[in-house]
């Protein structure tokens, strides 16, 4: 099925990351740079990650849908993710980017990652108790 209108793509470039994230600070996360908290910017850096990522799941879902092929989903409760974004941004090949984004806006990659919670048990991210 076609959408019934047309999209701008995300783009990986480094000035659009930078926009990208500065839009979800203040248009979804409700924060002015000046005061927000790097929690807050964290939020923004991932949902401006998010996007990108959803633009490549959508494709990857077409792909499967026209070949009508099964698919199985599965997740065990051994298998804990804890901390993300730092795989996602391997994964997609765009961490230096978005390190290179942040910087240039003042702020720490390293920094915003560790402000990330690793979900623990569904305890509230308690794994981070036993470190």
């Amino acid at each position: 099925m076609n959408a019934p209108f047309t999209y701008i793509s995300p783009t990986l470039t480094i000035e659009a990351l930078k926009h990208s994230i500065a839009y979800k600070l203040m248009f979804t996360i409700g924060k002015a740079p000046s005061v927000a908290n790097q929690h807050d910017w964290l939020n923004a850096s991932l949902l401006a990650v998010r996007d990108r990522m959803v633009e490549r799941w959508l494709r990857s879902s077409r792909a499967q849908l026209s070949q009508d092929v099964r698919q199985v989903y599965y997740l065990s409760m051994e298998f804990l993710l804890g901390r993300t974004l730092g795989n996602v941004l391997l994964a997609m090949g765009i961490y230096d980017d978005l390190d290179q984004a942040l910087d240039e806006m003042g702020l720490n990659l390293a920094d915003l990652m560790e402000e990330e919670n690793d979900p623990g048990l569904g305890n509230g991210g308690l794994g981070r108790l036993a470190a």
